[in-house]
């Protein structure tokens, strides 16, 4: 370009060499006075930032660390809960056994107590029947022998009639 031209835009060298040292000047005092201290500005919350996202990843890690071993003691304590449960249903069942089978035993104890009060029954009322046997026998004997036999007689019958019955009452009380 000519001097000309650049006269005709306003150009001036001197202008321009004040206006470059005016702009140095102007940038060595902000990086002086402005952008140094804005600078450690920067650079402090940036450490700040650093060191709070490494105590951040700290506490992760403790809160995972922490969270894992509480899902570990969740899982050992629903294990125990199983365990407790399993065996308060084995010792429900293992109750359950011992009083049926108790209840069988006592319906069987019964049975038999029943059996046994049936037979004594069974042998009262037969006793009791062979004794009404044997008393309206008597009454009948002895009215036919009054009738047919003189005393001596009748008491040689009756004799022979009760030993009869006696032996008869042995023999069913052995059977």
């Amino acid at each position: 370009m000519s001097a000309e031209t650049l006269e005709t835009v306003g150009f001036s060298a001197t202008v321009w060499v004040v206006n470059i040292v005016g702009f140095l000047l102007l940038l060595a005092a902000l990086s002086k006075w402005l952008w140094r201290p804005l600078s450690d500005v920067v650079e402090t919350r940036r450490r700040q930032i650093a060191e709070q996202q490494v105590e951040t990843e700290r506490l992760l890690a403790e809160a995972q660390a922490q969270m894992s071993e509480a899902r570990a003691r969740a899982a050992e304590l629903e294990r125990q809960a199983e365990e407790r449960r399993l065996a308060i249903f084995r010792e429900a069942a293992d109750e359950a056994e011992r009083l049926v089978r108790e209840a069988r035993e006592e319906a069987v104890r019964l049975q038999q107590q029943a059996r046994e009060e049936a037979e004594a029954l069974r042998l009262r009322a037969l006793d009791d029947a062979k004794r009404e046997v044997a008393s309206l026998a008597g009454a009948m004997a002895q009215r036919l022998l009054a009738v047919v036999l003189d005393e001596e007689r009748q008491k040689a019958v009756l004799e022979a009639a009760v030993e009869g019955i006696e032996d008869l009452v042995a023999q069913e009380g052995r059977n």
